[in-house]
């Protein structure tokens, strides 16, 4: 396994009888020149995962430190330890979940060329590591992943872009998904929020956080609105007192209208 700094790989190595003799020989030779030596380097190079490749006699792993012979193809994945590797059941894909990572990377190799493998996807695949992959037998280009988040989901690789550089991979079912999450959502013109309601939001990227909260116009509950609604019924109740003035001014004129019918009654009487 390379250097933290520069990442972890995946290897494929071919897997004779060979090479199996050969890493025997060796391990009783440095079993009995240094036992406890040969102990604390197997338990700190030994491989976190690895998996067998159904259509051939090949073998991936997260780790080559510990390797009698040198990888026919080397992947750099991730900056931790792959966790789970798994080949489909065509030996065309390569899944790798890794130990403080929640995406899923995906490999992929041209069936005319073993050796010939691409990193062409990263699926985000939990919320926590992920733990176990498994590709369904039955149906192609279909595998499951589960995670510390307890949670088990079904991902298919799409056909019709097999032949570019990346692969899209949608979601198809999932079973105890039940987390909300607001990131990557915009919610614009809501209104009717108190304070902690609009802090959240904001926190969590939902709402514009460059807007003054104090001044937003969809808030009613801000301050600016408050004083807005004062102005409002300010200006209301000058209205309603003009209103009045106006009708006393008209009742005034009509009981100077009854005197002076008075007068005239007055006047036809004499």
């Amino acid at each position: 396994m390379g250097n933290a700094g520069q990442g972890y790989v995946l290897c494929e190595i071919t897997a004779d009888s060979d090479a199996e003799s050969d890493a025997e020989s060796n391990a009783e030779s440095n079993a009995e020149s240094n036992a406890e030596s040969e102990a604390e380097s197997e338990a700190e190079s030994d491989p976190y995962a690895l998996a067998f490749c159904p259509i051939g006699a090949q073998l991936a792993v997260s780790d080559n430190m510990a390797m009698s012979k040198e990888p026919v193809h080397k992947l750099v994945l991730g900056s931790c330890v792959a966790h789970c590797i798994a080949y489909s059941p065509c030996g065309r894909w390569i899944a790798c979940g890794f130990r403080l990572d929640t995406n899923v990377q995906l490999c992929y190799r041209q069936s005319n060329d073993l050796d010939a493998w691409r990193h062409v996807a990263v699926v985000e695949a939990a919320l926590w590591a992920v733990s176990s992959i498994a590709w369904n037998p039955v149906v192609p280009l279909e595998f499951v992943t589960g995670s510390a988040d307890r949670c088990v989901r079904v991902w298919r690789i799409l056909e019709s872009n097999l032949g570019d550089d990346t692969v899209s991979v949608d979601l198809i079912w999932g079973s105890n998904i039940s987390v909300l999450s607001v990131e990557g959502m915009r919610i614009d013109g809501v209104v009717g929020l108190d304070d902690n309601s609009w802090m959240l939001l904001t926190q969590n990227g939902a709402v514009d956080s460059t807007l003054d909260f104090s001044g937003d116009e969809s808030n009613p509950d801000s301050d600016d609105g408050g004083e807005t609604g004062d102005e409002e019924l300010g200006d209301e109740d000058d209205e309603s007192e003009d209103d009045s003035d106006e009708l006393e001014d008209e009742g005034n004129e009509l009981e100077d209208e009854g005197d002076e019918l008075e007068d005239d009654g007055s006047e036809a009487d004499e």
